[in-house]
């Protein structure tokens, strides 16, 4: 998905909500997440935290924006609030 259309939203659900944001993804994505969000998120994780980590984790937010995967179906799952992208 656009990076810059997720910038634009992760500094509304941090300023205008006063929600944290943390953005997750693999360890090959570290490097390029860290660097594109590193001044917008609040925490990045990437290849921190395994994937049943990430799914306790998950239970915990207020809501998940998450691209069409196995987060988005862990969410479902777990009945949590999420909006998934298609297409990106």
């Amino acid at each position: 998905y656009p990076t810059e259309v997720l910038k634009v939203i992760i500094k509304k659900i941090r300023f205008e909500f006063g929600k944290k944001v943390i953005v997750v993804g693999s360890s090959d994505e570290k490097e390029l997440l860290k660097k594109t969000f590193e001044d917008t998120a609040d925490y990045v994780v990437a290849g921190d935290l395994t994937f049943c980590q990430v799914s306790s984790l998950l239970r915990y937010a207020s809501l998940l924006i998450v691209q069409d995967s196995s987060l988005m179906h862990s969410a479902y799952v777990q009945n949590l609030n999420f909006v998934a992208l298609f297409g990106a």
